[in-house]
């Protein structure tokens, strides 16, 4: 049986970094809904490690909404998942 996906209300904590596992960074994976696409639900994923923090929002390997950023004065990663999440911006 699948697993249904569904808007994560928190951000889970992923078992390592699917970027480059080698790196070692924390990330944190949330599901938030595309406007442009349906509403269709959409990983952004938080990651990185001391007080340098970034997110990536996962269209799909063809997605026109895929892109990566930085989490402007972030220095925890609570603080990069709140960044996130106020940010007005995340699907443009």
């Amino acid at each position: 049986m699948t697993k249904k996906r569904s808007v994560n209300s928190t951000w889970i904590q992923d078992k390592e970094w699917a970027g480059n596992p080698t790196l070692q960074l924390l990330s944190y994976t949330k599901l938030f809904r595309n406007p442009h696409l349906n509403n269709r639900l959409t990983p952004v994923t938080v990651f990185g490690k001391a007080e340098k923090w970034n997110f990536c929002v996962d269209d799909g390997p063809n997605g026109d909404f895929s892109y990566s950023g930085f989490c402007v004065n972030c220095k925890t990663p609570e603080e990069a998942m709140s960044y996130v999440d106020k940010y007005n911006k995340l699907f443009h």
